[in-house]
């Protein structure tokens, strides 16, 4: 199975720069994550590339999160769920590969990185750009308001 990382472009990009940036971060962790799966390294390197990935899509989700609250968005819980379970779907990742002892088995990287790529670049382009949308609307009505 193999992996093609999908580049980051401009339409990923919702004019919120700490957002853009942490979802650049994202695309990049995770092809990092694929890229040392690919260069045969060590099943502790990947181990720590797999971490390094997951810990910040927590501190990415938590600044979503304390985005959607400051600003009483709407559809917080629902977007909030989907982080919630993106997580557990990493977290059951960690228990199945532990459980064959083989993070660095051939299928489970390549479908990993693939999963989380595709639900990474929907979550940017549908969930992500209506809170963006939303932020930037309450910002223009902030900066009106004086």
């Amino acid at each position: 199975m193999t992996f093609h990382p999908t580049p980051w472009s401009e339409n990923l990009e919702h004019g919120l720069s700490w957002m853009d940036d942490q979802h650049r971060s994202l695309i990049e962790l995770n092809e990092r994550l694929y890229r040392d799966f690919e260069a045969g390294n060590s099943e502790a390197r990947l181990a720590q590339a797999f971490r390094a990935l997951k810990e910040y899509v927590r501190v990415h989700f938590a600044a979503e999160e304390r985005y959607m609250a400051e600003y009483a968005y709407g559809q917080a819980a629902e977007h909030t769920r989907e982080h919630e379970t993106f997580v557990l779907g990493l977290e059951r990742f960690i228990e199945e590969t532990a459980e064959l002892d083989d993070i660095g088995d051939e299928l489970s990287i390549p479908s990993l990185c693939m999963e989380v790529e595709q639900w990474l670049v929907e979550h940017i382009l549908v969930t992500d750009r209506e809170l963006a949308r939303f932020v930037h609307e309450r910002e223009r009505e902030r900066a009106a308001a004086g």
